[in-house]
């Protein structure tokens, strides 16, 4: 797995929102594997590894790491500084 890119901090708050909001959300994201997959589910938790890598938990239980997700509710984490 390629090293951990950290998400920026302005992402990161518009990721704590959605799971506040507890809604179901849209979200692309890269697969370990290079695929990319889409699911809609809300957010449960965000969470940093010992390693330092941060990551959203889904309503599924799915561990989704911050840098692997392309699109979440129309919003790119490209256009964040």
């Amino acid at each position: 797995m390629e090293p951990y890119k950290p998400t920026s901090r302005d992402f990161y708050e518009e990721l704590e929102l959605l799971s506040m909001q507890k809604k179901t959300c849209h979200i692309s994201f890269k697969a370990d594997n290079g695929a990319v997959s889409q699911v809609n589910a809300p957010i449960v938790k965000l969470f940093t590894k010992e390693d330092g890598a941060e990551y959203l938990v889904l309503g599924s239980n799915l561990e989704v790491r911050l840098d692997r997700i392309i699109n979440i509710e129309g919003k790119n984490p490209q256009h964040y500084c």
